[in-house]
């Protein structure tokens, strides 16, 4: 069975504005946002970013190989997981 790994590295460079957004969206202060350490920040943003691109790049990429596979004539069961 072939097998692809995929990793992917994501540098953010704005992590102020999308804290704004983030306590916007959970309601909290933007205050109290601001007070915390940068290194709990980033962590926040970043697990939300691989939920989020998880989710989105999985579906993409099984339904255009699927798609891709059919047009080659190719009948394949994908199965995604992440590490």
């Amino acid at each position: 069975m072939p097998k692809i790994k995929l990793c992917l590295d994501i540098e953010i460079g704005n992590y102020n504005e999308v804290a704004k957004i983030y306590a916007s969206r959970h309601n909290m202060p933007e205050a109290l946002v601001a007070m915390m350490p940068e290194s709990t920040l980033k962590e926040m943003v970043d697990s939300k970013i691989v939920e989020k691109v998880k989710i989105k790049l999985g579906t993409f990429v099984v339904g255009e190989v699927e798609r891709e596979l059919a047009e080659q004539g190719l009948k394949a069961s994908i199965k995604h997981s992440y590490e």
